[in-house]
């Protein structure tokens, strides 16, 4: 019972709408939302437009660098997979549960005959593992560069940890087999023959899609692309700070954009509404804003980016040829 409920497509919306409704009570009630509501309008419009532009350049490098890892395969354009990464954005902010990220896998495979375990490894694996060592790069950053509370310090220094464990392992798996088609993959003999062959599929399936890190060379290119873009997307929310006044350290940048990055990441709520705010709020009120103010900023800022990532995915839809209709059917 509890299957069929998750399987349901409304059902999943109204579940996280009910959760949606509750976050967002939480939130009015920790602030004045009046007044967090009147300090938006305090924003100004040419710094909200350039960090709108910059977050679209953020985004169309970031499929860049999702190009790189299948670039090797015929016919694969950089600019089909660039459109289809904004396609996959407005997706995640108009559907539930993140169905973007499946559309990912989905839309090459169907185009281009890429495997779509191979996708969905390079996907869910490999992007993982090169953010989580953007991020500790850049908290390691602020770790050397900034005055941190004690509790924040802390908290860095086990993400730094954790961040350079997972691209680690990520790398050693990428390299520990030099296997290239699914029969030199190696399983357990005592397993059912149909449950080795899907084990097999798997393993290769991950393994190729790590592919990309194999190679010292492409790895440095694909690790600097990645800190460019994640760079770039810093710089935006730069740039919303000061358009409401408030001008940022690098470091303060950082955490901002990690925090923002993190939570939105996490399926929660419909459009991310709620958590995105309580998390920033949290972030600018330990820099030292009013919560008002904090609340305002991260309300103003959501606004903005998720109407930048509608109009950016409604564009590559329109360049692209794929209806709004066929996403919600492949939802």
């Amino acid at each position: 019972m509890v299957r069929d409920l998750f399987k349901n497509q409304y059902s999943r919306w109204a579940l996280q709408l009910i959760f949606t409704v509750g976050v967002i009570l939480i939130f009015a009630s920790r602030i004045n939302l009046k007044d967090s509501l009147a300090y938006v309008a305090t924003i100004n419009i040419g710094w909200a437009l350039t960090a709108s532009f910059l977050f679209v350049v953020s985004k169309i490098v970031h499929g860049f660098r999702w190009w790189m890892f299948v670039r090797q395969r015929e016919l694969v354009t950089p600019g089909y997979l660039i459109g289809v990464f904004l396609i996959s954005n407005s997706a995640n902010a108009l559907l539930p549960l993140r169905a973007g990220d499946l559309l990912r896998v989905e839309l090459p495979s169907r185009r281009f005959g890429i495997p779509r375990g191979t996708l969905a490894s390079g996907v869910f694996v490999l992007e993982s593992a090169l953010d989580a060592l953007v991020f500790s790069i850049f908290l390691l950053v602020t770790l050397l560069t900034a005055g941190l509370p004690s509790e924040i310090r802390n908290l860095s220094v086990g993400l730094v940890l954790l961040g350079l464990t997972v691209f680690a392992v990520v790398l050693i798996l990428s390299r520990a087999s030099q296997a290239t088609k699914i029969e030199d993959i190696q399983t357990l003999d005592w397993l059912p023959k149909d449950l080795k062959e899907r084990l097999r599929a798997i393993q290769y399936s991950i393994l190729d899609g790590l592919r990309p890190l194999r190679d010292n060379k492409n790895t440095s290119l694909i690790v600097l692309v990645a800190l460019l873009a994640w760079a770039i997307e810093a710089l935006v929310y730069w740039c919303i700070a000061y358009a409401f006044g408030i001008s940022l350290s690098i470091s303060e940048t950082l955490i901002l954009m990690i925090a923002a990055n993190v939570i939105v990441s996490i399926p929660l709520t419909p459009w991310d509404i709620g958590p995105y705010e309580i998390a920033v709020t949290a972030v600018f009120v330990v820099i030292g804003l009013e919560k008002t103010e904090a609340a305002g900023l991260a309300i103003g800022s959501h606004l903005l980016i998720q109407a930048t990532i509608l109009l950016a995915g409604a564009i590559a839809m329109t360049m692209l040829n794929v209806p709004f209709k066929r996403l919600v059917k492949r939802n």
